[in-house]
């Protein structure tokens, strides 16, 4: 189904892959697993990767009060988490031929073929 004119479904076209989302339990259900993110991203054939967290409140990374227990739990396991995707992500990307090119600065590769 298209939401607000197919604006939902054009923001996920237009999200680079990979995708990870973070989502609480008063996200829309469109928002979690199985959702019409989730589908979407699918049926475009991109990598996406759900976390659900359901004992926090939305905005719990940015704004989650650390001396709950659960918030500072969820914002730990939230970091590492991203940290893992991350590094699983884009850490081994850095053979791929796009990233090589883009190491150095522009200022080094002109001097080094001079």
């Amino acid at each position: 189904y298209v939401l607000h004119d197919g604006e939902f479904q054009k923001t996920v076209a237009s999200m680079a892959p990979p995708t990870f989302v973070l989502p609480v339990d008063s996200d829309p259900k469109d928002l979690r697993t199985g959702g019409l993110l989730d589908l979407q991203v699918q049926m475009l054939g991109r990598p996406v990767e759900f976390v659900e967290f359901s004992r926090v409140a939305k905005g719990f990374l940015e704004h989650g009060d650390l001396g709950i227990e659960e918030v500072r739990t969820a914002v730990a396991w939230a970091a590492d988490a991203i940290g893992e995707f991350c590094h699983r992500n884009f850490e081994a990307s850095l053979a791929e031929a796009w990233r090589i090119d883009h190491r150095a600065p522009p200022e080094l590769e002109q001097s080094g073929s001079e």
